[in-house]
């Protein structure tokens, strides 16, 4: 009987093996049929990445070429509408803003009073200054005395003629005179001097007041009434001058050489495919080393605000216009520019 119950506890130890090597397979099967999975879904994800990079390269590549040929063949490079100047304006001296008369887009002119200091101190000063300027009743008491001074010298003279007197009343006669005349003439010098205070105080009040040095408009305004201003940030505001615009370009040397400083030149703005004329104003006596390529401003006559800054523009391409081709294009001229309708012009 004991037998018998060892033969069948080692049979169900056996079936309870074969039981857990199968679990075992099964799992391992589903372990690789998991890769598998996740190897596949990869292998699409990377094909579809390769399918996307390939139609971006063939749909990119015509219009690079359009747009490689629009920059070679007609229209030169692109660049953007700036002020002709952008001007940080600051203060020379540190203190406290006593009064803001601008905010963004006032248009002011040069010399106008854009905001100020405060000065009270320098106020006082330069009252005190005015009033010494002004008083001269201590002059005038020594012109009275230098003049009774004089008529004693003069007395003196007249009886040492007749022999009277001695020469050491006379000596001292004229040396009493004398210093008198120099009082008189030390207190025309303080008088001077009061009046150059009074211009040296107004000048230190001028340099506490921040003026327009061009006439543009206003487009930032950093500081305001009750702020304190100082050496480490003495901006106050920013002016730009929109009446010329500038858009600086960078052409191959061969194309930059054709052009010369003064003469016109024509852009193209793209956004209305208007074209105007424009004035070389610098050419670079460099040429890039990394690019081969040469700075060039142009300037566009801007008074009546018809452009604005910041568009892009195109600058027509100097060997097509020198080889003596001829297109018809719409030109604006630098004076009398219509603002309605254009002027056709044949650019040879």
């Amino acid at each position: 009987m004991r037998h018998i119950t060892t033969f069948f506890g080692h049979q169900r130890a056996e079936e309870s093996t074969w039981k857990l090597d199968r679990v075992d397979v099964n799992t391992l099967k589903d372990n690789i049929a998991t890769k598998r999975h996740i190897g596949r879904v990869r292998r699409e994800r990377i094909l579809r990445l390769g399918l996307l990079v390939l139609l971006g390269t063939v749909f990119s590549a015509p219009i690079a070429e359009a747009q490689s040929s629009r920059v070679t063949q007609g229209l030169g490079l692109t660049a953007f509408t700036e002020p002709y100047q952008v001007l940080e304006l600051a203060a020379s001296e540190v203190g406290r803003i006593a009064e803001v008369n601008i905010k963004r887009g006032s248009r002011v002119k040069r010399g106008d009073l854009l905001c100020e200091l405060d000065n009270a101190t320098l106020q006082a000063k330069r009252r005190i200054a005015e009033q010494r300027s002004k008083s001269t009743s201590r002059r005038e008491a020594l012109e009275v005395e230098h003049q009774r001074l004089l008529r004693r010298y003069e007395s003196l003279v007249a009886i040492s003629r007749e022999g009277g007197g001695t020469p050491e009343e006379l000596a001292d006669a004229a040396a009493e005179a004398k210093i008198a005349e120099l009082n008189v003439c030390s207190a025309n010098e303080e008088l001077e001097r009061a009046k150059l205070e009074v211009a040296e105080i107004d000048a230190q009040m001028e340099m506490r007041r921040v003026r327009a040095t061009i006439d543009g408009i206003v487009t930032e305004v950093h500081r305001d009434a009750g702020e304190y201003v100082s050496t480490s940030d003495p901006k106050v505001a920013t002016l730009v001058d929109l009446m010329r615009l500038r858009a600086s370009f960078f052409l191959p040397t061969s194309d930059a050489v054709k052009l010369t400083v003064g003469n016109t030149t024509m852009l193209e703005f793209p956004h209305n495919g208007e074209t105007v004329e424009c004035v070389v104003e610098y050419i670079g006596p460099l040429t890039l080393a990394d690019s081969g390529r040469v700075r060039v401003d142009v300037v566009l006559e801007n008074a009546d605000g018809r452009y604005r800054s910041g568009l892009p523009c195109f600058l027509d391409d100097v060997s097509k216009r020198q080889t003596g081709s001829s297109r018809s294009v719409s030109v604006i001229p630098l004076n009398n520019r219509p603002t309605d309708k254009s002027v056709t012009r044949t650019i040879d």
